[in-house]
């Protein structure tokens, strides 16, 4: 009887200290200290070493505070375990996959990503990692598809840069330039990418302004090409300075327009001052 009772009692107190960590757990968690969780769930697991949930807190705490490789490596002893709450292993096999991409193992990464993807399909995380995982291993068909699929979950600033990166990789700059724009709405004072975004769009302008020069749509490519300086000032001895240039001479010759000629002949006037080089490509004209 004795015995019983000292089982009895061991238990209750083991559960009495299990709540109070518990009870410290979340508050710490609740504001982000994720180090003093860490200690809290390393006191868990001293009481309850085999707790599933309490590894996964560990691993899930190690990740937040970017130890990735000891994530990985707890989550390993978990995976290992025959768990039969779906949730449970989906939640286990995601999060693997995160912190091996974070450990920058991208095809271990990916196959864990699969794995947890086989289980379950409409999750934010995972197909965000999915299209950065395969964006990583330049598979971007299929980033794009995790991409677009993780957008439709929810509209991050992070997902729409990653958007950007993979349709700006593959010369899709029209979409490239869609994403950053969305991405810069959603995180402005991000001065770096603004001016990539301004460049990409005098880009596109300035693409377009050559097929209509090739189209010999003189007016239409001139239009395009002061768009395009309008949005992002050339450099003094940019090409596209040159061509606008150019197009205001065949237009102004068209339309016997004096004001386009002048400001043709300033313009060549000033890259040629600038730059020899412009010499030869004035000539070829």
């Amino acid at each position: 009887n004795s015995k019983t009772f000292d089982n009895k009692s061991a238990e209750k107190w083991k559960t009495v200290i299990i709540n109070y960590y518990i009870g410290e757990l979340n508050i710490h968690i609740e504001k982000k200290r994720f180090t003093d969780a860490l200690q809290i769930v390393k006191k868990l697991l001293t009481v309850d070493s085999e707790n599933l949930e309490y590894r996964y807190l560990y691993a899930n705490l190690n990740y937040e505070l970017s130890n990735y490789e000891e994530s990985v490596n707890i989550l390993k002893t978990v995976i290992v375990k025959n768990i039969s709450d779906e949730k449970f292993k989906f939640n286990i096999i995601k999060l693997l996959g995160m912190a091996t991409f974070r450990a920058e193992q991208y095809e271990k990464a990916y196959m864990f990503l699969q794995q947890a993807n086989s289980i379950k399909t409409y999750d934010y995380d995972l197909n965000y990692y999915l299209s950065y995982t395969c964006y990583k291993l330049q598979n971007f068909s299929q980033a794009k598809i995790y991409g677009e699929k993780a957008l439709k979950i929810q509209d991050s600033k992070e997902i729409n840069y990653l958007l950007s990166l993979i349709y700006l990789q593959e010369k899709d700059y029209i979409s490239g330039s869609k994403y950053l724009t969305r991405y810069l709405q959603l995180n402005p004072g991000d001065a770096k990418n603004e001016e990539l975004s301004r460049k990409i769009k005098a880009y596109i302008l300035f693409d377009a302004g050559n097929q209509f020069f090739e189209q010999k749509k003189y007016k239409d490519s001139m239009n395009k090409f002061r768009e395009a300086m309008n949005i992002y000032p050339p450099p003094p001895r940019d090409v596209m300075k040159l061509m606008y240039a150019n197009t205001l001479l065949i237009q102004g010759q068209d339309e016997t327009n004096t004001d386009m000629l002048l400001e043709s002949e300033k313009i060549f006037a000033s890259l040629l001052s600038e730059d020899s080089n412009f010499i030869q490509a004035y000539n070829s004209l």
